[in-house]
This record gives C-alpha cells, structure tokens and sequence, in this order.
C-alpha cells in the first residue's frame, strides 16, 4: 500500500525534517514509544538538524510507513490462544 495523499501535512514528494514530537503524532504513539522503537532498531534513524535539535526526513518516514505490513485485527484476537479456567 502506497501513500498517495499527505499525511499529516507530510507530502510524498516534499522533503522535509519531522521533529520528534511530530512523528510520534504522526504514528500515533508516545515520544518514548518512539526512541524504544529507535534503540532497538526497529524505527529509521535521526539527523542532526542544530546543535541542539534532530529530526527525522519525511521521505524516509513515508518509506517506513509504506514498507508496515497491514494487520487483520480480527484475525489476530481469533488465532490468540484463549485462556482456559480450571
């Protein structure tokens, strides 16, 4: 699936620096779910924007997004093993 329109005001082809704050809106998820996410590898890498301030390039965003797998959520909750009461 490929992002056609903008997200967020994040347009395909317009590079752009994201802070982090953004991209965490952007993901729906905390700014400390996203530095997890970074430390362990699983989210693309900062750059250094100031001596003080980094942020993440909108095109390699918008390529991480593109690149998530879709989730069926109702087909997940039906393969989790129920528990059992004894």
């Amino acid at each position: 699936m490929n992002i056609k329109k903008h997200v967020h005001g994040i347009r395909p082809n317009e590079l752009r620096f994201l802070r982090p704050k953004d991209v965490a809106q952007v993901l729906g998820i905390s700014r400390q779910q996203l530095w997890r996410m970074r430390q362990s590898g699983l989210f693309i890498n900062p750059v250094k924007i100031s001596a003080s301030a980094v942020g993440f390039r909108s095109d390699q965003l918008l390529e991480w997004m593109n690149n998530r797998e879709s989730v069926d959520v109702e087909k997940e909750k039906a393969e989790q093993p129920h528990p059992t009461f004894s």
